[in-house]
């Protein structure tokens, strides 16, 4: 059953690649710029390894999602670059800026 799963998995790497073709090296950049924000603005995610251990990350719909995502958050040196420097903290104090009037005390 295993060696099933991972010959699936395999499979949509290989799609993947075919997919992507000349844009593979790109799509893999972005797809790592997007990991690698994710990890830094939520300290103990391990992005990569659900990716890796589910075969998520050989998905074309995921690969092409957290390319996107690695573009976004690649031309975002605000939001991204304080919530990486301060967690869950930063976004907070964003939001308490923007609405003033919010308890934000009764949704954590």
């Amino acid at each position: 059953m295993e060696q099933l799963r991972a010959q699936e998995i395999a499979k949509w790497g290989d799609e993947a690649k075919t997919a992507l073709g000349a844009d593979l090296g790109k799509v893999q950049g972005l797809c790592d710029t997007a990991c690698r924000k994710l990890e830094a603005m939520y300290p103990g995610l391990n992005v990569r390894e659900a990716l890796e251990v589910t075969g998520a990350g050989n998905q074309i719909a995921i690969v092409r999602a957290f390319a996107k995502l690695g573009e976004l958050l690649g031309e975002d040196p605000g939001l991204a670059a304080q919530n990486g420097a301060q967690g869950l903290n930063a976004a907070q104090g964003v939001a308490a800026n923007m609405y003033p009037k919010t308890d934000w005390s009764r949704y954590k």
